[in-house]
Formats: structure tokens, sequence, C-alpha cells
């Protein structure tokens, strides 16, 4: 009788253990989980960021073509972006004077979205040119 209730002991401590460490993987997992939501929400935030940097940055070329240069640091959502211009177009060839390539890069909370299109000084702001979403990063 004492070797059946030293086995049972041993056993329940196994089991114990057992559930212990499938606790601490549960727990691990939901950790995970919710660092993977976060980052993914602020990606998404960036890229709202950045595209409404885009947007004042279109409206400021085309309301000073000559003289706009962008913007940076500007505050917005709870993050910032940055508003660059550039006589590139995306393959590396010169535009043509009346078209700029402005790009914007909005960062939140360690993510960054950069996101650019070419536009041209008189052209109607709802016809784009070509947009893109160049880069993505998110930081921990």
């Amino acid at each position: 009788m004492k070797n059946n209730s030293g086995a049972a002991l041993i056993t329940a401590i196994i089991v114990v253990t057992v559930i212990g460490f499938l606790g601490v993987i549960v727990a691990a997992l939901f950790v995970s989980k919710t660092a993977s939501t976060t980052d993914r929400l602020s990606s998404v935030r960036a890229q709202f960021i950045a595209e409404g940097g885009l947007e004042k940055g279109i409206k400021g070329y085309r309301a000073d073509c000559d003289n706009h240069a962008g913007e940076a640091n500007v505050a917005l959502g709870g993050g910032q972006f940055t508003i660059n211009l550039s006589t590139t177009a995306f393959d590396g060839t010169t535009l043509p004077d009346v078209q700029k390539r402005i790009s914007s890069t909005g960062n939140i909370a360690g993510a960054v979205k950069k996101v650019e299109q070419i536009v041209a000084c008189s052209a109607p702001l709802t016809v784009p040119l070509a947009i893109a979403t160049v880069t993505t990063s998110v930081g921990g």
C-alpha cells in the first residue's frame, strides 16, 4: 500500500507539472498574438498617416508649384508624417518640369509606411498619374 501511495504522489506531481507547462505555453501564445495584433494596428495607422501626409503634400505642391519644398515631422493621428518632393520618377528617370514625385512617410509606435505619387502641378486632384506603397517596417 505504501508503494502505491508513492507512485500516486509522483504521478500527481507529473500531472501538475505538465498542466503548469501547458498554462505557460497558452499564456506565451496569448502575449505573442496580442503583440502581433498591436503591430498590425500600428502598421495600418502608419499607412493612414502616410496617406494623409501625401494628400497634404499634393495640395501644398499644387498651391505653390515653384516653392513647395515638403514638410517634416507633422503631427497627425497620434503619429507624424514627413513629405519630400523629388524630380525623379519611380524608375529613376527625370520628370518633366511640371511634375514631382511626392513621398510621404508616416510613423506611429514604431511602425513606418511610405507612399509616393507622381503629381502634375495642373492635373486634377482626383486623377493620380501613378501611386505606390513602397516601404513598411514595424519595430518592437
